[in-house]
C-alpha cells in the first residue's frame, strides 16, 4: 500500500490509501493487495481502473481478517452494497465498490488481473467513511 501524498496525525488511522501506484503494471493472472484498518468504520470504497480487453479481466475481491487481524477468512468475500463494474470500455476496465465493513477491524483489498498478459493499473485507490 502506497502512504505518498496523504495528511494524516502520529497515531492516526489512515482513511485513503492507493493499492498500487498509477501506472504500475500487473502480470498474468497477478493479484495486487492493500491491507487496510477499517476499524470504527462503516463504509469501505474501492475504486480501479486497468487496461484489458474484456470486463472479466479484473476481478476485485474484499476479504476480511478473522479476530486475529493476521488469519485471512478462508473462502469467504465481502458483497459489494453497492458497485459498479467491473465494465469494460475503450480499452479500460472499471470498478466502483462499497462495502459495509463495521463489522471488522483489518480487511485485504485483492485486484487480479485476469487477462493472458501484463495489464497497467492506471488506478486503484481506498477509502473509508463512517464511525
Amino acid at each position: 500500500m502506497s502512504t505518498a501524498n496523504y495528511n494524516a496525525l502520529a497515531g492516526s488511522l489512515l482513511t485513503r490509501g492507493q493499492i498500487v501506484p498509477a501506472g504500475t503494471s500487473v502480470g498474468a493472472g497477478a493479484t495486487v493487495t492493500a491491507d487496510v484498518n477499517v476499524n470504527a468504520t462503516d463504509e469501505l470504497v474501492v475504486e480501479a481502473d486497468m487496461n484489458g480487453a474484456v470486463s472479466g479481466d479484473l476481478i476485485p475481491t474484499v476479504v476480511p481478517y478473522e479476530s486475529d487481524n493476521v488469519t485471512l477468512m478462508p473462502n469467504v468475500s465481502l458483497t459489494a452494497m453497492a458497485s459498479t463494474g467491473p465494465t469494460f470500455g475503450g480499452g479500460k476496465i472499471g470498478y466502483f465498490g462499497r462495502f459495509d465493513v463495521t463489522a471488522f477491524e483489518r480487511v485485504q483489498i485483492q485486484l487480479k488481473n485476469n487477462n493472458a498478459g501484463a495489464q497497467t493499473m492506471n488506478r486503484a485507490s481506498w477509502r473509508v467513511a463512517g464511525t
